[in-house]
């Protein structure tokens, strides 16, 4: 019985819409119509309001340099072990010399590089299928009996 009255609704709604189609084209010959503003605004002459923002930052930011593109250095990050990095098939520790770059820090899964005023972080190369598992002997030592 609910269905039976639903579907009367949904079939007489367009019945008793109270708009024709003349009067739906009637509005959207309206709306496409050139509409004029009652004001001229010439947007031209209307200063940016960003302009006052960027002195303003331009004192109080430092400026990150970044690589340029055409510079051909390439590092790869294969195991980070007891404050050594391997990377592009050697062990470096902190303070080292790589290609120009000193090795600044080391963290559990990247490097950070320096050369002048320019920054690079190295992540660790992810191998798909290697599964390392360490463990520990426990000490005799400290175990009770």
């Amino acid at each position: 019985m609910k269905k039976l009255i639903l579907s009367l609704m949904i079939l007489s709604y367009p019945l008793l819409a109270e708009l024709t189609v003349s009067q739906i084209e009637e509005m959207v010959k309206r709306i496409q119509s050139k509409r004029v503003s009652e004001y001229e605004i010439d947007f031209l002459k209307i200063p940016s309001p960003l302009d006052g923002i960027k002195k303003i930052v331009d004192k109080n930011i430092t400026k990150t340099v970044l690589l340029e593109r055409t510079q051909d250095i390439n590092f790869v990050l294969n195991a980070i072990v007891n404050n050594h990095a391997y990377i592009n098939g050697k062990w470096y520790k902190k303070g080292e010399s790589i290609q120009g770059f000193v090795l600044r820090e080391i963290f559990p899964d990247h490097v950070t590089l320096k050369k002048d005023r320019k920054h690079v972080k190295v992540y660790l190369v992810k191998k798909k299928g290697l599964k390392i598992k360490l463990t520990t002997k426990k000490s005799k030592r400290g175990a009770k009996k």
